[in-house]
């Protein structure tokens, strides 16, 4: 008898249908503390020593009531669609869904003088933050 063939082995996302997955100490803390949207539930690495970022995350969630749930590395590993977890993964809401038109509109609706960075796939927060500071001193 032939060995069966493998199954083709990817991320398989941890969050639920609908739910945007945030990877990473940085993503989660401020999704947590902008609250642009709920944090419903995370992930965190089960040896995860103790650290001044994630004991405020752990705070934060605790305080806003999401689930926490402890896991192994290799868990985390298998979930995540990045390859950057930093040992957290969360669930949280969409954001809202922003046309450019409707952004531009509600910009000009508020009598503001729009002056936009648009971005697109950055995966690791380290790089986003650079541009947002190099946004920043343009006098975004």
């Amino acid at each position: 008898m032939g060995k069966r063939p493998r199954k083709p082995s990817g991320p398989r996302p941890w969050v639920r249908r609908g739910m945007d997955q945030l990877e990473g100490r940085n993503v989660v803390y401020e999704a947590l503390t902008r609250g642009a949207r709920p944090v419903t539930r995370i992930l965190l690495d089960e040896r995860t020593r103790p650290h001044p970022k994630v004991d405020r995350i752990l705070e934060v969630a605790s305080s806003q009531g999401v689930v926490i749930a402890r896991a192994p590395r290799e868990k985390l590993d298998d979930h995540t669609l990045t390859g950057v977890h930093n040992g957290i993964i969360a669930e949280a809401e969409p954001l809202p869904d922003w046309t450019v038109t409707s952004r531009l509109n509600a910009v000009f609706d508020s009598g503001e003088d729009p002056f936009f960075v648009l971005v697109d796939e950055v995966n690791y927060e380290h790089n986003l933050g650079a541009i947002l500071r190099s946004a920043m001193g343009a006098g975004v």
